[in-house]
């Protein structure tokens, strides 16, 4: 079977920060991507247990998510392990994230698991839409961090209803979903927080000036309301909410 091109992507002897005009914002994609192999072994994991053996386009679409679900790990997982030969621990951050969610799993029920998966789910959705919407944060990464980056957006745009689907299948309840969801963000945020925090203070290649400097330009450009990829990335979140909306309507 032919390999993905994700999983051909070689990131040795490319630049520590690979996002060019922001060392924070690489560190913010550090922090995302320590998340990612864990989190999507998890979010394979929470879908597979709702599979049934009828031939329907969604189990078709449900082989597709796992299949593309693999793919990301494997990336970035290797991208993980490349980050650390610059001395970044996100190879750690990323075995701290897979202990969180094992542990999540073992008190949690299949459905609950499921919510958080189709709340996370949103999120990455909104973030590979903001990701392609303008060429404005892929061209400023190196080559090959913007195919990963590019590639990785592109499918999780394109499975964005698979989770939402199968746990609507499961006749899964709205309010729940809405609590999961608000859960979901509070823990999101202050791990993505706290890890770029980390991945910043840990820097040996930057001072306490360049830390300060970096983290309010950085902020700045992810927040602001012209081109922050944050700023428009949060617009998608309300929607999430809202007791008519599906994925396929945005």
């Amino acid at each position: 079977m032919k390999r993905h091109p994700m999983t051909e992507l070689k990131f040795i002897g490319t630049d520590k920060y690979y996002y060019k005009s922001n060392k924070f914002i690489t560190h913010f994609l550090n922090a995302l991507s320590s998340t990612f192999p864990a989190g999507e072994q998890f979010f394979v994991r929470s879908v597979r247990r709702f599979r049934t053996s009828e031939n329907t386009e969604l189990e078709r679409e449900i082989t597709r998510f796992i299949r593309d679900e693999a793919t990301h790990t494997i990336a970035h997982d290797i991208f993980n392990k490349y980050a650390e030969t610059y001395g970044i621990p996100i190879y750690k951050m990323q075995k701290h994230i897979g202990i969180l969610l094992k542990i999540v799993e073992t008190y949690l029920t299949p459905k609950t698991c499921l919510a958080i998966t189709v709340a996370l789910e949103h999120y990455t959705a909104a973030m590979g839409k903001e990701m392609l919407r303008t060429d404005y944060w892929l061209s400023n990464m190196d080559d090959e961090y913007r195919k990963l980056w590019e590639m990785h957006s592109r499918e999780e745009v394109d499975h964005r209803c698979v989770a939402w689907d199968v746990y609507d299948r499961n006749n899964g309840s709205f309010k729940v979903k809405k609590v999961v969801m608000i859960a979901t963000s509070v823990i999101l945020w202050s791990i993505l927080s706290i890890i770029t925090a980390k991945f910043m203070l840990n820097d040996k290649d930057m001072n306490l000036f360049d830390i300060l400097t970096e983290t309010y330009t950085g902020l700045y450009e992810l927040l602001n309301s012209d081109y922050g990829f944050l700023h428009h990335m949060f617009k998608e979140i309300p929607l999430f909410f809202d007791e008519r909306y599906h994925p396929s309507m945005s």
